[in-house]
């Protein structure tokens, strides 16, 4: 037999699916999280808050904002809740969430964001908007220079 024209992927894929079904790969048990069906705390990831004070500071009326909600369970593992939670914000018309944790603002102000799971739990972030009114002039070497940079044109051929 040619070493060649053997695969061992076959092989290693199976060993691979054996050892998920017993819970021995990745970690530990693959069956734990379904055993737990809501986590026991919920936040904010605090790389996007930029004060100490824990609020989200937007500025202008182009200030986005990806939001992420993490839940953690009593094992101890944090999991991605940012597309299962509920957004809420009160008072209501200062930013505008999506159901992906999109955050744009809408005007100037304060508000209190929720994000809250159907089983009553929630976390809450305070976001502020200033300079929603303003009109920011473009910058050229930060705005434009990289749209010709992506489209292979910042050269003196163009």
């Amino acid at each position: 037999m040619n070493f060649y024209n053997f695969s061992y992927r076959p092989f290693i894929l199976g060993w691979l699916a054996l050892l998920a079904a017993k819970g021995l790969a990745f970690g530990g048990n693959v069956n734990s999280l379904d055993k737990e069906r809501s986590p026991n705390a919920l936040r904010f990831y605090d790389g996007l808050l930029e004060d100490a004070d824990g609020a989200l500071r937007l500025r202008g009326a182009n200030d986005r904002r990806q939001l992420l909600v993490s839940g953690e369970f009593a094992s101890g593992i944090a999991v991605d809740f940012t597309r299962r939670v509920n957004y809420d914000s009160n008072p209501v018309g200062v930013v505008e969430v999506d159901n992906s944790g999109w955050l744009q603002p809408l005007s100037n102000g304060a508000t209190t964001l929720t994000a809250s799971l159907p089983s009553g739990l929630n976390a809450r972030l305070q976001v502020e908007v200033t300079g929603f009114e303003e009109d920011h002039p473009i910058n050229f070497a930060n705005q434009i220079v990289p749209i010709f940079t992506k489209t292979g044109c910042n050269g003196g051929g163009c």
